[in-house]
């Protein structure tokens, strides 16, 4: 008898009607995924029937698109971007034996450690720490990493992760505290090697002030030098910050989960292929658009020769958990001008 092709059953929730910036990158990150299935079609000899439901505001039920997460019986669903529709899609996918559940932006979700059939695309903060970890001590081993607290800091679980591992693996480490004068980082600077800043917040008003300052901290001899270490949202198009990385006054390496080079022969025959796809060119250099291309290619298995950006890896967090994206990159941007893009050498 023949083989009975697979059929594999995908049901978005996104809020792909939303004006606004959260609705595109929804939208733009559903038409990479669209156009990853299709690349993929040969190579999985199977059908994949989609099913797309449009994720209503944050803090508005969901209850009203049950009967039809029940009629699409998904295989894996895809979604939602606000946190406070999770219970409700937790619901769905627990009442279902083998559904899998994919969430694609946020990194807020706390109980993927005891669900197993949970994968996020965009890690949790302290496991994103470790994953910097690893690159720092491969590619900053003799440096002093100083970290700088601000008030109310939006990345201490990043930070105090990142800090923890450093120590562990041996790397000198140092604070300065809620307050810290330009003076103070000036003083902080070792007399040799790398002094690399990392700041445990990720807002403009940060990202900005740090960037006037290391203008302003020098190093002292031709044997040390001072660099600053930063998030992606900084390099996102309506961040107000990415027009200061251009000619930064030191090398500022931004922390990763995903990155896509629009200006690479793969970023630039993605955003040729993006345009005969759907007649417009992708926002923001495409980003979202290869996030959920090569967020497809990771979960379905695929090959390699048909990533955008950072291929993801989806691995499991603790025995009886979920799985997270152990991907991390930084992105090195320097005075001549230059980005480079650095990742683990023995992965």
């Amino acid at each position: 008898a023949a083989a009975v092709a697979k059929v594999r059953r995908l049901t978005v929730v996104l809020p792909l009607l939303e004006e606004g910036v959260a609705g595109r990158r929804c939208i733009e990150f559903y038409r990479g995924m669209l156009m990853a299935i299709d690349q993929m079609r040969d190579e999985m000899q199977g059908e994949m029937v989609i099913t797309t439901l449009n994720e209503p505001a944050s803090g508005a039920s969901m209850s009203h698109l049950k009967e039809e997460v029940e009629k699409s019986a998904p295989d894996v669903v895809i979604g939602p971007l606000y946190p406070g529709h999770f219970e409700t899609v937790r619901g769905w996918v627990a009442a279902r034996s083998k559904t899998e559940w994919l969430i694609p932006f946020s990194s807020k979700y706390p109980s993927v450690a005891s669900q197993p059939r949970t994968i996020l695309l965009n890690a949790p903060d302290e496991y994103k720490g470790q994953m910097a970890a690893d690159l720092f001590v491969q590619h900053f081993r003799q440096a002093r990493i100083v970290f700088l607290h601000e008030q109310g800091g939006d990345e201490v679980l990043f930070t105090s992760g990142l800090r923890n591992r450093l120590v562990a693996a041996g790397m000198e480490v140092a604070d300065l505290p809620v307050g810290y004068t330009r003076d103070d980082m000036q003083k902080a600077v070792a007399a040799k090697g790398l002094t690399l800043f990392v700041p445990d917040a990720s807002t403009n008003a940060v990202a900005t002030k740090l960037l006037d300052q290391m203008a302003h901290v020098s190093a002292p001899n031709a044997h040390s030098r001072v660099a600053l270490a930063g998030y992606s949202r900084w390099n996102d198009a309506d961040s107000g910050v990415r027009s200061l990385l251009t000619r930064p006054a030191t090398d500022v390496y931004l922390c990763m989960p995903y990155f896509h080079d629009a200006g690479s022969p793969q970023g630039a025959r993605f955003t040729s292929d993006y345009y005969g796809w759907f007649r417009q060119s992708a926002a923001e250099g495409g980003q979202y658009a290869a996030m959920g291309h090569d967020a497809m290619l990771a979960y379905f298995g695929q090959t390699q020769r048909h990533q955008v950006g950072t291929l993801p890896v989806f691995s499991r967090i603790a025995e009886g958990g979920g799985r997270v994206n152990s991907t991390f990159v930084l992105l090195q941007f320097t005075p001549q001008g230059t980005i480079q893009q650095i990742a683990l050498t023995n992965r």
